[in-house]
């Protein structure tokens, strides 16, 4: 359709192609100077703020740190120091949090299968050729088989009635058609996901969501990736000379997972999502790193060289206010994080407007508008932008994925940790703890008191030793020797902090006996009892990992989907389907789930069961059950040995089918059964088949 625009709206367009061409010719006269003023100096200020906004969180995550570690702040251990009391400190978090990863991790990383699946919708869309094919191929199929028939019975078709019988079994075939569609959309899901599942394992995703959990539990985990990196492998290739397979080191492209600190996280102050606000992550690199990057593409090598010349030798960091009490918890020394030569990278995630990129050196083509706002990432050392490129999502999403503990508000960029959750527990349980220590000390031995008016000069007390006095003091009335005996209410204290203990389970979701505490009490010392309270319990262990799922596995399996069916090798392969993570499905505990399985196999062992499963069936079952006991299914279940085809049934005379008797139904009145070899059956165990046949159709 022609559009037609008004003398003023053609007025407005030209008005704003000029404004932005004389925007460009201005940004490309900039100095460099006006670099440093304008994307450095923009990245330099969300810096600022994301680091003021973020003391709050980072001394929770320390404290977080400091009660897993068993340390007290260092308030509070100057006033315990002040009363000359105890300072042991209970570690029930360390416990609680060492509990919580090995739970999870037991759901997740399971034997033998993967945390997540891809599976067709209930009704899958594949490309229209699948259909067709698929269509044609069971049309021909039945086609056949009327042949096959006809030569058996020797009874000719005539073939202008072949169209009507097989219009009147279309329903049939048609419904077969879904089924088959449905099984090659579930062929071809695994083959997806074996792919995606061995990249995902190339790229240490697997690793990395392993050992995020920990900070996951802590407060909030991180994972970046996928990070195009250029590695070195060992692989099989043919030698030209001698054409035979040798083992080489080559290198190639692999997208690499890993964990992220939350320490060295910084959202924008109002952010309460990844892909809400600006995201800087603070890294660093070392000068051959540095030196690397040199002549890589969205690298600016006059730029490294100057960071190299001012922050080669002595470094840079990007100092924040807990760098030193960070060092403290994470026990390193804090003379090495002042005297490293490493340097930092301010790594930004965020919308930059397109001038400021036309201004640093980006294309026209590149950046097209320089008044719209574009997705970028660019890395920033002291004042010098190393790298800027736009970001190659389509969507404008970052690498980025996180979840945590207790993720209650959906508006929080944080989460609250295990530690913060119990720590009014973990603070009662210890002056309990402090409490009971001294009472051992003081009610271990007696106190003595002395009167040096009439003892001067007695010293300390010591066994059997004798002190003398005289009368002239007695006017006092006051006894020389006093012992004072403490009373011992350790007992009672330790049941105060047993009752703490319980608590503890209580509010942390993590009880004891989920792993392995014998001292259950109660209906938990009955098996069906103890089997309620796992479940139970379960139920709060179960929200983390549906959060673990929803924001780590799933959006990261997703992007890996999507990614590969943009290929032109998987182009045919693209349907309708769905990524699902299954570790908050596979919550009930091995042991209670083995026993179930146990239960299954024994209740379907009869020959009813046996009919409806088959040994398909029962093969699966036995495979299942084995992987669950960490044993190899194809060695305990090995595959069954091909049967040799069943004999036709024996023709009578000379085996030549005999003429249908006078009055019999004809071909096309009886019901069209075949047997394994095509022919025409009859009989109880044949009447199980369809008119149409079942196969799995195989495109290609």
């Amino acid at each position: 359709m022609l559009q037609v625009l008004s003398n003023a709206e053609l007025d407005a367009k030209k008005k704003k192609e000029a404004d932005t061409q004389a925007a460009i010719r201005d940004v490309q006269a900039g100095t460099e100077n006006s670099v440093v003023t304008g994307l450095a100096s923009h990245i330099r200020t969300c810096w600022e703020q994301a680091k003021r906004a973020k003391i709050i969180h980072e001394q929770q995550i320390l404290k977080n740190l400091r009660q897993k570690e068993g340390i007290y702040d260092p308030q509070k251990l100057a006033a315990i120091r002040s009363m000359k009391s105890s300072e042991v400190f209970m570690k029930l978090t360390d416990r609680k949090c060492r509990d919580a990863k090995d739970w999870i991790k037991d759901i997740i990383f399971q034997p033998g299968c993967k945390p997540w699946q891809i599976e067709p919708t209930p009704v899958p869309e594949v490309p229209e050729w699948v259909r067709q094919h698929a269509e044609v191929k069971l049309l021909q199929q039945r086609m056949g088989e009327i042949m096959q028939q006809s030569a058996a019975t020797g009874q000719q078709i005539p073939m202008e009635i072949i169209p009507a019988i097989l219009k009147e079994e279309m329903p049939d075939i048609l419904e077969h058609l879904e089924k088959e569609i449905n099984d090659e959309a579930k062929e071809i899901a695994k083959k997806m996901e074996a792919k995606i599942d061995d990249e995902l394992t190339e790229g240490g995703f697997y690793t990395a969501l392993a050992d995020a959990i920990p900070d996951i539990i802590l407060h909030t985990g991180f994972i970046k990736g996928p990070i195009y990196r250029k590695v070195k492998v060992q692989k099989l290739v043919s030698d030209p000379k001698t054409g035979k397979k040798r083992l080489d080191t080559v290198e190639e492209i692999r997208g690499e997972y890993e964990k992220v600190n939350p320490l060295d996280i910084y959202p924008a102050p109002d952010a309460t999502g990844i892909n809400d606000g600006y995201l800087i992550e603070k890294t660093s690199l070392n000068g051959v790193q540095l030196q690397e990057l040199r002549g890589v593409p969205t690298f600016d090598s006059e730029a490294i060289d100057k960071v190299l010349e001012l922050y080669g030798q002595n470094g840079l960091r990007e100092w924040t206010a807990i760098d030193t009490q960070r060092a403290e918890v994470e026990h390193r020394d804090q003379m090495v994080i002042h005297d490293t030569t490493k340097i930092d990278v301010l790594v930004f995630w965020g919308e930059v407007q397109g001038k400021v990129l036309l201004q640093w050196g980006m294309s026209i083509k590149e950046v097209p508008d320089p008044f719209s706002f574009y997705h970028v990432c660019v890395w920033l050392i002291g004042n010098y932008v190393i790298k800027a490129m736009l970001n190659p999502d389509p969507l404008g999403e970052r690498p980025y994925y996180k979840a945590g503990f207790d993720e209650t508000d959906g508006n929080c960029y944080w989460a609250r940790g295990l530690p913060q959750v119990i720590d009014h527990i973990q603070d009662s349980a210890n002056a309990v703890a402090r409490h009971i220590v001294n009472n051992i000390g003081f009610a271990a031995g007696p106190m003595v008191e002395i009167n040096e008016d009439r003892v001067p000069g007695a010293g300390d007390p010591a066994p059997n030793r004798v002190w003398r006095s005289n009368n002239d003091t007695m006017a006092t009335g006051a006894p020389a020797i006093q012992i004072w005996s403490i009373p011992f209410i350790a007992d009672k204290l330790m049941d105060v902090f047993e009752q703490f203990r319980k608590m503890m389970d209580e509010d942390s979701g993590i009880p004891a006996y989920a792993h392995g505490d014998p001292h259950v009490g109660g209906g938990g010392d009955t098996a069906s009892g103890l089997s309620m309270l796992m479940t139970a319990a379960s139920r709060g262990i179960k929200g983390i990992i549906r959060t673990i799922d929803q924001h780590m596995i799933e959006p990261v399996v997703k992007y890996k989907y999507y990614r590969n069916i943009q290929k032109v090798e998987n182009a045919a392969l693209v349907g309708d389907y769905k990524v699902k993570a299954t570790g908050s499905s596979s919550l009930i505990a091995k042991e209670q789930q083995a026993v179930r399985r146990s239960e299954f196999m024994r209740a379907t062992q009869n020959n009813i069961d046996f009919q409806i499963m088959g040994s398909d069936g029962r093969r699966y079952l036995l495979k299942d059950t084995a992987r669950a006991l960490e044993l190899d299914p194809e060695k305990v279940v090995p595959e069954a040995p091909p049967q040799p085809p069943q004999a036709g049934p024996v023709l009578p005379g000379n085996g030549q089918p005999s003429p249908p008797a006078p009055g019999s139904p004809t071909l096309l009145d009886q019901p069209r059964i075949l047997g394994p070899g095509g022919e025409p059956v009859s009989g109880q165990d044949f009447n199980l088949h369809q008119p149409v046949r079942k196969g799995a159709i195989h495109v290609g």
